[in-house]
Order: structure tokens, then C-alpha cells, then sequence
């Protein structure tokens, strides 16, 4: 279309739309590419599947810890204790517009929703380490499938999964941040200045964004 790719009049090449976003992580270049994009897909229903089995073992009301404090100050748009959360707070609070259950159940469900995102960015994050070591395609599916199942039901993601808490906005993020890396290291041999600017930028932003989640993932770098 005409706004996915352009002419320069100055310089006769062509750019693409794509690459003026600064989170690229499914443009051509830097996605799994044509011959791996049916085993990316399983990430779909793998979403669906943890989704589902979190919301069914989901905290139906009020949790104890941070819950308590999270679910008000969401639904309220106040504050939360030191660092505040800012960014969190505004997610949670546009599930509360949910049409079903009970505030405390809809904003219960953000962390249900990231949960399973993680478990997704997970499979794609083995599934771009084990491309690493030229193995056979049902290899790196099967191993990258059954490590994140297996961490997606593992106690350290399922228990923040099914309560209001922030790690799973968080931890989200680290999990993009880390699958745009590896991307980008792998598609981009050549040394592009431009280009490694735009990842600069991206890392920044989504970094910006985890902070608003929690304090802490300043530590993570």
C-alpha cells in the first residue's frame, strides 16, 4: 500500500513504513522469516491455553499481599505504594470496563492475560536460541514447546498469573525486550547504524514501560 512503502524522491530508494516503528519485532527482516512462520503460529494457541487454564484457577475476589492495595488504586486511578506502578495502574484499569465479574476478578485477569503472553514470548525465545544450533524444525519446536509449558506451569509464573500483582506486566517486557535482541543480533550482521539506533530506542522504550510496572527491573540490566 502506499503506506507501507514509499519512494524517496532525494535518493531513489525505498523504505519501508515498518521500520519508522520503533518496536519492529514481527517486520520481515526480523521475524521468523517465511520458512519458520507456521512453527511462530503455535504461539497462538499456546496463548489460549494458558490463558484458559489461568483464568480457571483465577483468585475470583480479593487476594492477600499487594492485592489488596493494587485493585482500589487501579480501579480509583490513585496511587500505589512507592514507586507507584503508574504504568500498571492504567492497564489494569481498562479491564475493569470489562462487562463480567467483579473488579476484583477483571483486574485479576491482567495477570492472567500477561501470564500466558510470557509463556508465548518464552516458546518464540527458544525458538530463536535453537536456531542457533542448526537443528532439525521438530527439534527446536518440541524442545521450545515443552520449556515453556513446562514453565508456564511452573509454581514462580502460575501463582503470580492468577492474582493482581505487577510482575507479570513486568516480566512481559523482559521477555520482549530479550526476543527483540536476539533478533536483531541474529538479522543483522552488518553494522547499521540507523538500524541499531532504532533497536536503541525500542529497548529504551519498552524498558521505560516495564519501570512503570515495577521499581525493580532496573536491576535486570
Amino acid at each position: 500500500s502506499r503506506f507501507s512503502q514509499e519512494s524517496d524522491l532525494s535518493t531513489g530508494k525505498q523504505w519501508k513504513a515498518s521500520t519508522a516503528c520503533p518496536v519492529f519485532l514481527w517486520d520481515g527482516e526480523f521475524g521468523m522469516g517465511d520458512r519458520n512462520w507456521p512453527v511462530s503460529v503455535v504461539a497462538i494457541p499456546l496463548f489460549f491455553i494458558f490463558f484458559s487454564l489461568y483464568l480457571f484457577t483465577l483468585c475470583p475476589t480479593l487476594y492477600w499481599r499487594d492485592s489488596g492495595e493494587f485493585i482500589p488504586a487501579s480501579f480509583e486511578l490513585g496511587v500505589a505504594h512507592p514507586a507507584g506502578s503508574p504504568f500498571y495502574l492504567p492497564i489494569a484499569k481498562l479491564f475493569t470496563f470489562l462487562p463480567f465479574g467483579s473488579i476484583a476478578f477483571r483486574i485479576n485477569l491482567v495477570s492472567a492475560f500477561f501470564g500466558a503472553l510470557i509463556v508465548c514470548l518464552l516458546y518464540l525465545i527458544l525458538l530463536e536460541l535453537l536456531d542457533l544450533v542448526n537443528g532439525s524444525e521438530s527439534y527446536r519446536t518440541v524442545s521450545a514447546l515443552f520449556t515453556a509449558v513446562l514453565f508456564g506451569v511452573s509454581e514462580a509464573l502460575w501463582d503470580i498469573s492468577v492474582q493482581t500483582e505487577v510482575y507479570t506486566v513486568q516480566h512481559f517486557f523482559f521477555a520482549l525486550i530479550v526476543l527483540l535482541l536476539i533478533r536483531a543480533l541474529k538479522h543483522q550482521p552488518d553494522k547499521d547504524t540507523r538500524r541499531g539506533l532504532r533497536i536503541f530506542c525500542s529497548v529504551a522504550f519498552l524498558s521505560g514501560l516495564a519501570l512503570g510496572a515495577h521499581i525493580t527491573f532496573f536491576f535486570y540490566f
